[in-house]
């Protein structure tokens, strides 16, 4: 037997398949430079090298895919948490499952199994949670809340300068010269920065 078709191998690959899901799930979460997805595409490349020496069980494959339905699901729900302990459920039982080695089963260290469900389920439940809470969260900056007040010039408008209004500094524009101290009324937004009027002296 060569160190390919032994228990240590199939534990290895284990890992890499694991490490491979949770960069999967943050992939599709946050994708950026590309970086993760590079990452991904070893880690299963790896998974599926391995496969010419280790015995794969579809239905662990099959298990793995309910996983990916149950975290789909979740991404569709305002309240994702049942459906993503169920998805890391999943995703850790068909991963411990899928290699086995010639009639002996699965090779995966039964404790190494455990381990790994718990923390893929803290990682499920605390950080992929908590990224799908904060992206669907509303955005802590509202300019709309300050539209018809009235705001105080803290940095000159020519025509972009700065207001203070309701207890925060917001970047202004002015069709006219403003100087520090006169008052305005804002009286649109355009992204983040305000149309600010100057307020006429009655």
């Amino acid at each position: 037997m060569t160190f390919f078709e032994t228990p240590l191998f199939a534990n290895i690959i284990y890992l890499v398949l694991v490490a491979g899901i949770w960069l999967a799930v943050l992939a599709v979460l946050q994708p950026g430079t590309g970086a993760l997805e590079l990452l991904v595409v070893i880690a299963f490349s790896i998974v599926g090298l391995s496969t010419l020496v280790l015995q794969f069980s579809y239905w662990a494959l099959l298990i793995i895919f309910v996983g990916a339905v149950l975290f789909v699901i979740a991404l569709r729900k305002e309240k994702p948490e049942l459906w993503l302990a169920l998805s890391a459920l999943a995703f850790s039982a068909g991963s411990s499952l899928l290699f086995g080695i010639d009639d002996e089963g699965t090779a995966i260290h039964p404790f190494l199994a455990v381990t790994v469900t718990i923390l893929t389920v803290g990682y499920f439940w605390l950080a992929i949670r908590g990224i799908m809470i904060s992206q669907r969260a509303a955005p802590s900056i509202d300019p709309t809340r300050v539209l018809g007040q009235i705001a105080e010039v803290r940095a000159p408008l020519d025509p972009v300068g700065a207001v203070y209004a309701a207890g925060e500094l917001w970047t202004a524009r002015a069709d006219t010269l403003v100087d520090v101290g006169e008052r305005v009324t804002v009286v649109s937004a355009n992204g983040l920065i305000l149309k600010v009027e100057p307020v006429e002296d009655e």
